[in-house]
Parts: structure tokens; sequence; C-alpha cells
């Protein structure tokens, strides 16, 4: 029916082309027949039943947009329903007033929120104004006349009074609308009751109100109860300067102590035998004046146990008091508890005598004092010991001199709170446990100076004990290395700026190569085309010329491309079975019409032990061996090149092989040994103009040889010749081989094929162009990935070509917009991916597009025939069958 509909069409153009000079005469009165119109029934039957297939068309066109338009009607409806229903349920309604007509719209909700019915309202300005509270007119006409002038948005609240006597806030809010030339045409707004609001807003003020009195009222109850505390207060401190007088006088020590372990109160006998200020010593840790050895630590945690009210009270003990002048007094301590009037634990009393005469031991306790804090201070590394609590309790000058802090301001203080980010608490609470489980350890971690600054540590920590071998807390030698964590960050910076350089030199490379294969591709391209054009000898010559030019450059651009794969370690190595014989032949065959034209003997020699199939990297060993074919063959002007295939050593799972290739050539001059593998190097520099070459072929070699887990030397005498030999590990082979993909020629068969080409290159349009053109292909051509879709779009084609690097819109992202299409006709059409990209990442993201083939520029005819002939085929054959 489809191609039916369309003949009559073409048809009825046909016989309507040919009837307009009639119409046109017969417009000014002519009614002579000066053209050919149809002259019997079967035409003018024919061309009746073409209009009228196309009226049936029409009218069917104008049933679905009547349709359509009835949805679009009912979408609306249900749509202004629920504006409806969502202004009614927030109680909001909404306005419209058209500035120049005076109108003014409401919706339903807001006739109810105004309480007047839409038949009692005369819709203009004045009569709005009219509903509103006569205080709150005024001030509404203000705010909408702003509005009017300014041209901005504007809110307002108003009161009304209802038909029905009932008072109502309103809160209204609106805009302008402005037409082209920037003039005020409508106003805008909804409208929300807010009366409930408002009297949950006046209640609250009224409750604010109510409870400020009442708090008024407290005040001054408080204030009775402080003036009678104060006189209290100076009853007690009465008292208490009597007791203070009393044990000033008395002749032995008294220290009060509270809950934190501080001295709060000190008697005078206290000062003068121990040699302390007031200033120096009330307010400061108790334990700040001891001396630090394993019975004061068990005093320690006995005696915060007794102010917890966690143990039962110490009656009496013993310990060493340093004096001012730093000799220690031995002091017998009896300890009362002080309670307040609740029974609650408040603090201590301790009473003591010196009792250092008569201790046989003040001497020795003494001198091991003195040793361990010599010991301890003149270290080159900080220490630091803790309680079980985490609190410090010691601290050397080292590690002073590292955090900059003093230590009075570090005993007593939480060490993990003062000096570690809080986000780092986690890891030390870790440690921590590992220290009460009795586990030693050393770890890195910053603390945080003085000063405010990060210090990176390497902390040796290890659990203190006291003589019942309970732990009582640790202690951790601290190791400054900011200066190393320093230098790791510049070495991981150096290598973020490393690879980032690589992704560098890879892009650059890549797009080198795009940028010389495109119009490489028409210099060759058009090149095969002029050769089947007639040409004299001169022309002969030259077009070969420009052929053998064009393969070298294509050489050059392959290795700066394999180079940058290498440099970027994105060098893919393959395993597959291959033939090593002929991977050598095929090196050797193809170098050696060059070398006969030189007049070079080719000799190849392989051992008879050598295996025939290996697993390995066929086309990288391939690419090796042509590399130093190359070289001997360009820098032999007369003798030999000979190649040498030998078994080195031999498992049952693997073997070594080991490849020699010599030649009777200039040599390498001995200056240029050490550097001959090297980037850009050339062994005859001086004659680059003779020979040619990028000096990466050496070094291509070098990185591949090693790559596969091999190695490579040279022997070499300049004027005599060199020999390079390298060995590389294989594995036995045991599967099928794949035969290299032989180029055919192309067939004498025209394709006859729809061809789209996306491709934004204005050479490389004329080259796909002519060579369809030859294989009998109509040929349509665009220049961005959008306009290709849109062709696909518009009409079917057999295949398309696409470049991948066009404006606008990429192929890659054309193909998957192509292979989206609901029509399995385009969705399905063949595409060839036809590109100067030659990375693997674009094959692959080409390939995962959606693309059937990829061939890379420049092209070779007969692989593009190919490739199309194959895709074309099924897809001819079922187009044939339907």
């Amino acid at each position: 029916m489809k191609n039916e509909l369309i003949r009559y069409k073409k048809y009825v153009q046909r016989k309507l082309k040919a009837l307009l000079p009639v119409f046109a005469n017969s417009s000014t009165g002519n009614f002579k027949r000066n053209v050919s119109i149809p002259a019997d029934e079967d035409d003018f039957t024919e061309l009746y039943v073409g209009i009228q297939l196309m009226l049936d068309v029409i009218r069917e066109k104008i049933k679905l947009l009547e349709k359509s338009n009835t949805d679009l009607e009912k979408i609306v409806r249900q749509k202004t329903k629920a504006l409806e229903e969502a202004q009614k349920i927030s109680n909001i309604g909404s306005w419209e007033w058209d500035i120049h007509t005076d109108h003014i719209s409401w919706s339903r909700e807001l006739y109810k929120i105004y309480d007047i019915h839409p038949k009692l309202f005369k819709t203009s300005f004045q009569e709005y104004l009219k509903l509103i509270h006569p205080d709150d007119q005024s001030h509404v006409n203000s705010a909408i006349q702003k509005a009017l002038h300014h041209k901005k948005v504007f809110r307002f609240v108003h009161r009304l009074i209802t038909a029905k006597g009932e008072m109502k806030v309103l809160s209204c809010k609106g805009k302008t609308l402005k037409n082209e030339e920037g003039e005020v045409i409508k106003m805008i707004g909804t409208v929300q009751d807010i009366t409930q609001q408002k009297k949950v807003e006046e209640n609250l003020e009224k409750r604010v109100k109510e409870r400020t009195s009442q708090i008024n009222k407290v005040n001054n109850i408080l204030l009775e109860e402080i003036e009678n505390r104060k006189q209290v207060e100076e009853e007690l401190l009465y008292e208490k300067e009597k007791i203070q007088n009393y044990l000033n006088i008395a002749k032995i020590i008294f220290v009060v102590i509270d809950r934190n372990q501080k001295i709060s109160m000190i008697n005078k006998k206290g000062f003068e035998m121990l040699g302390y200020s007031e200033k120096e010593m009330v307010g400061e840790h108790w334990y700040k004046f001891t001396a630090s050895n394993d019975k004061n630590v068990a005093i320690k945690n006995a005696f915060k146990d007794l102010i917890t009210g966690n143990a039962k009270a110490i009656e009496y003990y013993e310990n060493l008091v340093r004096t001012h002048e730093g000799k220690f007094l031995l002091i017998a301590w009896h300890i009362t508890l002080i309670k307040d009037k609740n029974n609650n634990i408040t603090g201590v009393l301790c009473a003591g005598e010196d009792i250092t005469e008569s201790s046989k031991t003040v001497e020795q306790l003494k001198e091991s004092e003195e040793k361990y804090r010599t010991l301890v201070e003149t270290m080159n590394e900080g220490v630091m010991t803790v309680d079980g609590n985490d609190v410090i309790q010691f601290v050397n000058k080292k590690y002073c001199e590292m955090t900059g802090y003093s230590q009075e301001e570090l005993i007593g203080k939480k060490a993990k709170e003062l000096l570690l980010d809080k986000s780092f608490y986690g890891k030390m609470d870790d440690i921590m446990e590992m220290r009460e489980n009795g586990n030693s350890s050393q770890y890195e971690i910053p603390i945080v100076n003085k000063e405010g600054n990060t210090i990176w540590m390497l902390i040796s920590g290890t659990p203190l004990y006291n003589r019942e071998g309970k732990i009582v807390g640790s202690i951790g030698i601290h190791t400054d290395i900011n200066e190393r964590k320093k230098n790791e960050q510049e070495l991981i910076k150096a290598k973020e700026i490393a690879e980032e350089s690589s992704k560098s030199k890879e892009a650059f490379f890549t797009n080198m190569s795009h940028e010389i294969r495109t119009p490489m591709n028409g210099i060759v391209g058009l090149s095969d085309l002029l050769t089947k054009t007639p040409l004299n000898d001169k022309q002969t010559e030259y077009l070969g010329a420009i052929k053998k030019s064009s393969k070298n450059l294509l050489v050059i651009i392959n290795d700066l491309l394999d180079f940058s794969k290498i440099e970027a370690g994105k060098i893919e190595i393959v395993k597959s079975p291959f033939d090593i014989y002929e991977v050598v032949n095929d090196a050797v065959n193809l170098l050696k019409v060059k070398a006969e034209q030189k007049g070079l003997i080719m000799k190849t020699e392989i051992a008879e032990n050598v295996p025939h199939v290996l697993m390995g990297d066929p086309v990288r060993i391939n690419q090796i061996l042509t590399n130093l074919l190359s070289n001997s063959v360009k820098f032999t002007l007369k003798g030999e090149v000979k190649t040498i295939v030998q078994l080195k050593s031999e498992t049952d799972a693997q073997t070594e092989i080991t490849f020699q290739v010599s030649d009777t050539g200039m040599g390498i001059p001995e200056k240029m040994h050490d550097k001959i593998f090297d980037v850009f190097v050339q062994a005859h520099s001086s004659k680059l103009g003779t020979f040619g070459g990028t000096g990466l072929g050496l070094a291509i070699v070098k990185k591949l040889v090693t790559i596969m887990n091999g190695n490579i030397f040279f022997n070499s005498k300049e004027n005599e010749g060199t020999t390079f030999t390298f060995s590389l590990p294989f594995e036995k082979g045991t599967g099928n081989i794949e035969l290299p993909e032989k180029e055919e020629l192309i067939p004498e068969v025209p394709l006859n094929l729809s061809v789209l080409v996306a491709e934004d290159n204005a050479i490389n349009q004329l080259l796909v162009s002519e060579i369809l053109s030859e294989w009998k292909c109509s040929v349509d051509i665009v220049e961005t990935g959008v306009l290709a879709i849109e062709k696909v779009k518009q009409k079917n084609y057999d295949v398309i070509l696409m470049d991948i690097q066009m404006p606008e819109l990429n192929g890659v992202d054309a193909t998957k917009t192509i292979r989206a299409m609901e029509n399995i006709e385009k969705r399905t059409v063949p595409i060839i991916a036809l590109t100067a990209h030659a990375t693997q990442q674009e094959k692959t993201n080409s390939f995962s597009a959606g693309v059937n083939e990829y061939i890379t520029k420049p092209f070779n005819p007969a692989r593009l025939y190919s490739k199309i002939a194959a895709l074309t085929k099924d897809r001819k054959k079922n187009e044939k069958d339907q």
C-alpha cells in the first residue's frame, strides 16, 4: 500500500505540473491548448484515483490532530482541577488583573476567602479596594501603585470584614507582567487567609507577657535569697580565717587538696618548709611537687580513688616532696576527708611531718630520681608519660621544644585533647586500648603544637606498671618525622606530575597522529585514484615518489604512536599461537625487494630444532625484526644482511629463542654505543639527510624486548658491520594459528548501495565519494554527527562510513544515537568507523558504541570494499527475500 501511494503521488505531481500552463492561461482568459494534457479516460481516472488517495491521507491526518486536541483539552481540565484542589487545601486563592481593561479575574477559592458570590463582584480595581477594610485601603493602593511604577514583586497584609461581619486577615503577594516593550500589561498574585495564624500570634504574645511577669516575681525572690547567702558566706569566711590562723601557727604542714588533685590551701609552715610562695603552689597540681617513682604513682592512684569515694580513706602514707631548691624531703602524711553538708567528699586535708633525717632511703631515692631525670632530659627524642586516663604526668625538655609548650602547660592536661586533631581521636583510643591490654606499639600520628601547626611524630609507646604489676599508664618516645613526611608528600606530588605529563604526552602523540593521518588519507587515496587515469612517464614517476614518501611518513607516525603507548605503559602484548618460521620469513621478504634494489644479499637461517608453533605476540616480534632488518638494509651499501634464529633453551612447557640480525654495513661509531638505544638518537646523525629516520626505531625495539621479558645487545665495528642479538621466552604453542589478514584485490563487481558518509574533511569527502562512485554507489555526505543523525531519520541507507572526530557531535556519540532509534532498519544499519584515530582506546570506544568495523586512515580501498560487501551481503539478501 505504501509503495502504491508513493507511485500515485509521483504520478499526480507529474500530471499537475503538466497542467500548470493551462491553469495559468485560463486565469488570463487564454483558453488555447498550447500544452499537452491528458486526453484519454484512463489518464484522468488514474489522476483522480491518485488525488483521492492523497485526500484520504490528509483526512486521516486531520482526524489524528483532532484526537490530539481532545487529549490536550482533557489534560488541561485535569491540571486545572488539581490546581483548584491545591488552593482549597492550602486556603490560597489566585487573581489576575488586566491593566488596560481594568478587568480582574479571581479563582474559585478566592471568592470563598473574600466570602462573596462571583455574580456580586464587579471585576474592577476600585471595586476590589471597596472590599478591603477602610483603614487598610490606602496602604494596599500605595503598595500596588509602587509595584506598577517600579515593576517589582510586592506583598502586603490587609484586613477584611465579610458580609457575615467576620474579621479576616489576608496575606497578598503579586508581581507585574510586561510586554516586549517593557510596558506593564498585567498583574498576577495570590491571597492567603492567615486569620488563624494571627490569632495564634496574638495569644502567644499574651502568654509571653504573662510569663515575663512571673519571671520578674521569681527574680525578686532570688535577689532576697542571694542577700541572705552573702550574709552566710561572710560568716563562713570569718570562720575560715580563724581556722587558717590556727593552721599557720602549727609546727607541721597542712595542705588541702580538692577533687581535681590541686592545692586549694597550704599553711605557713608548708611555705617555709618547701620554700615556695603561695602563688607558686595554690591552684597547682599536687603531684607537680612530688618525686616520680613507683610508690608515689601507687599513692597517686589511691589518692584519686579516695577523693572520688571509690576506696577507703588512707590514714597515713609517706612520700618525697621536692623543695624550691630541688632537694627532696620525706614527709609522713595523715589524711582526713573533707565533706560538704550532703556528706559528699570535696577534698582531703593532709597533715604532714618532715621525717627526712630519720629515713635511710632518702639519698638513694634522690640519686635514682636524678639519674632518671638526667637521662630523660638529655635524650634527643621527646618523652612523655601519661596515667591511665591519658593525663600528662611528665614531659622532658626535648618534648617541650618540639611542641612549643612548657612543662607547666602540659602536666595535668589530657594529651589527646590538647595535642591531637579530633579526626585522630579514634586512632588514639585504639592505641590506648592496646596499652590497657599490656601491648607496646610504634605508630605515626600528627600532633598540633602550641602555634597550631601540625608536626608528624613517630611514637614508640609501652605500658607503665607499678610494683604490684598493675598498669598505671604509659610512656612514649617521640621522634620528629615532619621532614620525612614532607619528602613523602613531595614524592607523591612529583609522581602525580609525572603521570599527568605522561598523559599529556600521550594525548599529544595521539592528536598529532590524527592530524597527520587525516591529510595523509587524502594524499594516499587520491594518489591511488590518479594511477587509474592516463599518465605520461614523468607523471608516473612523480606519483611513485608521492606514494613512497607517504609510506615513509606513515612509518614515522606509527613509530611515534607506538613510542607514546610504551611511554604511557599502555602497550598491549597479546599471547596467541603463531608460526615462528612464517613471522621471520614475512619480515625478511618485506625488506627483500629493497635489499635487492641496492644489490644486497638477504640470507635467513632457522635452526631445525626451533619449534614451529609458539605462544606469543607475532605482530610485535615482526615489528622488532622489521626495525632491525630495515636499519641493516638502510646502512649497508654492499655485502649481505643475515637473519639467524636458534633455540637457546627448552623445557617441557617453555622455550627461549635467540634472534640475530647482522650486516656488513657502516657499523656504529664507538662513541655512540652507550646511546644507541636512547630516544631520538641516530648512529649517523650527520648523514640524516641521506638515510632519514626519527631515531625511535631502536628505542622501540629495546622497550618491546624488555616488556616481553627478553634482553637485547649488539656488537659493531665502524665500517665492518653490526650484529643485533635478542632473546625472548615463549610458551610452547598448541592452539590453531590465526593467519594474518590478506588484502584482496577489488572485484569487478559494482556494489550498487546507498551510502552515507559522515566526514568533516573536504579532501577525504572527495576521496571517499570518488571511490564509492566507482563502485556504483549513491553517496550522501554530511560534515557533523548531528547532520548524520538527521539524514538517517530522513532516509534508509545500506551502510554508513563514520568519521570519529567531527564538530558538534563526534562519531561515537552519533553511533550511539543511531543504535537507539526505534526503527529496526535504521538502528541496525551497518556502520564502519573510518577514522584517523589509531589508538586501541578509540577502537574499543567505537566498538562499544556499536560500529561494525574499524578502519584507520589512510585506508586501502580493497579492504574497505571487502568490509562493505561482507556487511551488506546478508542485508541485501533479506531485502530480496522480502
